[in-house]
């Protein structure tokens, strides 16, 4: 199901990016951070209206000619969001710098969309999430972009969970429960040294034990599943999170700061039933590095 989510009655907020504001590196590439808002994401992602904070502008060039991009990592941040977990078909309807280019890549109408799992913000308040929006290089001695409009879609799932019981002492073991098979999909247990070919410490290996848990999921579907930790009374354990694979199988290492008690459990959540939130956007003075 596709819905079309529009800007509340007060109409879109401006924000001036201005002139502060600190740089950072975003893959080599000289960034600025900014600001707006987007009003309007609601009933498919559960969510009132949603504060968006652009994160980064990031611009790389391969030469004075051609190549490169200009790249807008925009921050979304509304209850519910927890639920949206992949996007996929950012449309660009505006973007020209103040040049007089046109920076908006063209669209190819009969190319099916590929989904993409969105990152995961930080910090307190509702949750977050992270896509791009990606667009030509700016023009030699371009300064900003008055305007970038248009649009993202998210994936928004529901969610069944497995909790693995004593998970650590499943090690080396599949795990077989009816909804892993009902999605098609192999859980397995494995030791977290094998994700760390470099560590061979005897001692070290052994304190990556009692602290980490691996396993491994396969499977046609699993570009949005998750792993995390949680105790025997069902609250999160806080571990450093890494996952490594793609395709067919996705290796999740979690990561504690402290031994795991005995107890802990492997949280799989599944996604289904996606439903499809087309969410509008607009950007208003954005600032180029």
């Amino acid at each position: 199901m596709r819905q079309w989510l529009v800007p509340g009655e007060e109409g879109e907020a401006e924000i001036d990016s201005g002139a502060g504001g600190g740089a950072c590196q975003d893959m080599g590439m000289r960034a600025r951070f900014l600001a707006m808002v987007l009003m309007g994401l609601a009933a498919e992602a559960g969510a009132e209206e949603a504060v968006i904070q652009l994160q980064s502008v990031a611009e790389s060039r391969t030469s004075e000619a051609a190549g490169g991009e200009l790249r807008l990592w925009v921050r979304m941040q509304a209850s519910g969001l927890q639920d949206a977990l992949e996007y996929q078909d950012v449309r660009v309807e505006q973007a020209v710098d103040d040049a007089g280019k046109n920076l908006a890549l063209p669209v190819d109408e009969d190319a099916e969309p590929v989904p993409s799992r969105l990152g995961r913000g930080e910090g307190e308040g509702a949750p977050s999430v992270l896509f791009p929006v990606v667009l030509k290089p700016s023009a030699r001695g371009a300064k900003s972009i008055p305007e970038v409009r248009g649009s993202v879609t998210l994936r928004v799932f529901r969610r069944q969970v497995v909790l693995v019981e004593k998970v650590r002492e499943r090690t080396g073991k599949t795990v077989e429960d009816a909804l892993f098979k009902a999605h098609g999909l192999e859980v397995f247990v494995t030791d977290p040294v094998q994700g760390m070919p470099g560590l061979t410490e005897k001692t070290e290996m052994e304190r990556l034990r009692e602290r980490a848990v691996a396993v491994r999921v396969a499977g046609e579907n699993i570009r949005a599943v998750e792993v995390d930790l949680v105790d025997g009374t069902g609250a999160v354990v806080p571990c450093r999170s890494s996952s490594f694979g793609g395709g067919r199988s996705v290796l999740f290492t979690l990561t504690a700061d402290r031994p795991l008690a005995p107890d802990t459990q492997a949280r799989v959540t599944l996604p289904t039933a996606p439903r499809e939130a087309v969410v509008p956007f607009v950007l208003k003075n954005v600032l180029l590095p």
